[in-house]
């Protein structure tokens, strides 16, 4: 007879709303609850993938994003309009 452990969760969801008002959820928590959903019923096998994207994911939004470089001002460039020339547009070779 070997030994088992099992593994289960129980997620308790409080939305506050008073008597007649209609709860809602914001979409970030729609998420994070579809998260948990996904990951309770992802087999065993791919949890550890699961895990580690997971990791690498929080590591990459937890890095405070560089700022961006400042745009450097318009300038101007003189130029003098030279001669105009024609061009004809070389034949397409037929396979």
């Amino acid at each position: 007879m070997g030994w088992e452990c099992g593994f289960a969760a129980v997620l308790e969801l409080r939305v506050p709303a008073g008597p007649g008002e209609k709860a809602e959820l914001k979409r970030e928590d729609l998420d994070r609850l579809e998260c948990y959903v996904l990951i309770a019923r992802l087999a065993d096998r791919g949890l550890g993938e699961a895990v580690q994207s997971l990791r690498d994911m929080v590591d990459f939004y937890d890095e405070e994003p560089s700022p961006a470089l400042p745009t450097p001002p318009p300038r101007s460039v003189r130029a003098k309009v030279g001669r105009s020339y024609t061009s004809t547009a070389p034949p397409l070779a037929e396979e």
